[in-house]
């Protein structure tokens, strides 16, 4: 509503410092990266997080629950940073960090600290802060693809076109089923729905439909994997699944693991969302081609025509967090891709047999994290 009195705004002049509310059981040091976590805490950075800015104090909260401490943070300025190997020809280059007491010229488009301002002696330099809220350049030490799929307009794709590269490079999709019909169904692009449509034929046949990223990311940098989607339509049986998350396998992701995501497969790895499309429970489950740990209830009961948030946070380490509209679930369980590879990001819903015809529909898609 229009204003019908002077207001009072407050005016921060000082814009080094801010203050956040702390995660529960961390411990963040003064001179440390910080970063934020999904749901908007602090906590020492490590992949995965969003750089906050650098600790400009000491804040326990090991034995406390979220926010019950707080912390200020230098989010602008110019500091003295140790890089392994940056030289004198990286003024401008972007820095990343890569643990609350590490940073390097490469890593996850989140974690981007700011640019070397000028090189002081081996291995160290002054790095400025980055403006909050601005991206690295995206190619140079990470990759970000960043796709709202509601601006995407192109020719639907279906059994013609099984194998497609398209969105200038940024997503590969797939399309195999006899039944799929041009423009009916497959991969519709609706500007009315403002979502790219994911839909099965009635076809009593196998098929999948697949879109994933071409790009492929290291493990070892961090990754992240976040999609807004609803399962539009349920399918008709426990054989129609959807599967979305982050999976990886020598010579790429092949037709037989995109026709039966559930089965096991040697070599491959993965920390996926899965729901039998017949079904709203939402699980997760993870292989890292020693130890799967088996689809494992989030407790998320999706809504059809409902959209959510899924963010599945992949640790340098290797271990995958599940968040889901921005509350973390299976906390207490852990899930592993392994702590070395590749994985690409992936939406998949397929059928094994039967006329069910589901539909997922995709707002958005985000895969991020270090050049490979």
């Amino acid at each position: 509503m229009a204003l019908s009195a002077n207001a009072q705004v407050n005016h921060y002049v000082d814009q080094e410092l801010r203050e956040f509310p702390v995660a529960a059981s961390v411990h963040i040091y003064a001179g440390g990266n910080a970063g934020l976590d999904p749901a908007g805490y602090l906590k020492a950075f490590e992949p995965g997080d969003f750089f906050a800015g650098i600790a400009y104090e000491e804040s326990d909260n090991s034995s406390g629950t979220a926010g019950a401490k707080k912390c200020r943070v230098y989010v602008t300025g110019d500091f003295e940073l140790t890089i392994t190997s940056v030289a004198l020809t990286d003024a401008d280059a972007p820095v990343f960090a890569t643990a609350d007491n590490g940073q390097a010229l490469t890593g996850h488009p989140d974690a981007y600290m700011g640019k070397v301002v000028h090189y002081l002696a081996a291995n160290t330099a002054i790095v400025r802060l980055r403006e909050w809220g601005e991206k690295p350049p995206n190619g140079v030490g990470s990759i970000d693809i960043d796709i709202d799929l509601a601006r995407q307009v192109f020719a639907a794709l279906d059994e013609g076109t099984a194998t497609s590269v398209v969105l200038g490079g940024l997503l590969k999709t797939a399309c195999i089923g006899a039944g799929l019909t041009a423009g009916t169904t497959g991969l519709l692009f609706s500007e009315a729905a403002g979502a790219l449509r994911m839909l099965i034929d009635n076809d009593n046949e196998a098929q999948n439909l697949t879109i994933e990223t071409p790009q492929v990311f290291n493990i070892t940098k961090g990754i992240t994997f976040e999609t807004e989607l609803t399962l539009e339509a349920a399918g008709g049986a426990a054989t129609d699944d959807l599967d979305f998350g982050l999976m990886g396998l020598a010579g790429g992701i092949t037709a037989t693991e995109r026709a039966d995501m559930d089965a096991a497969t040697a070599g491959l790895l993965s920390g996926k969302f899965h729901v039998d499309a017949n079904g709203l429970d939402l699980k997760f489950s993870s292989d890292d081609n020693a130890s799967p740990v088996a689809a494992t209830d989030t407790e998320v009961n999706l809504v059809l025509q409902t959209f959510n948030k899924f963010k599945a946070i992949c640790r340098a380490a290797g271990t995958v967090e599940v968040w889901v509209d921005g509350v973390r679930k299976l906390s207490t369980t852990t899930f592993s891709v392994g702590a070395a590879g590749l994985l690409a990001g992936i939406v998949n819903i397929e059928k094994s047999t039967g006329t069910g015809v589901p539909e997922v529909r995709v707002k958005k898609l985000r895969v991020a994290g270090a050049i490979a």
